[in-house]
């Protein structure tokens, strides 16, 4: 069966608790994996970005779910862009 795709509005609270820390781990990991290579503002980014929503997750029914999702949708394309990006593996002279 086809999942329905719901706003944040439609979700119950245990369902945007869920995603939310979701994206929100996917973010940590991805800024350890920024700190490894080296990369400061992807980390700084990463991690603004995931204190951000778990603010959101905390304070919910205070939020302007709007805006909740569109920085849902910013980590999540920033996360599909860090899984295709490369990076490279030996430094060039």
């Amino acid at each position: 069966m086809d999942d329905i795709s719901k706003t944040l509005f439609e979700m119950s609270a245990v369902e945007r608790s869920r995603i939310i820390a979701t994206v929100v781990d996917a973010l940590e990991a991805a800024s350890e994996n920024a700190e490894e290579d080296g990369d400061s503002q992807l980390k700084a980014n990463a991690n603004s970005i995931a204190c951000t929503l778990r603010g959101c997750r905390v304070f919910m029914s205070d939020l302007d779910f709007v805006a909740a999702e569109k920085l849902l949708e910013q980590a999540i394309m920033l996360m599909q862009l860090l899984s295709t990006r490369r990076v490279p593996t030996e430094t060039m002279h």
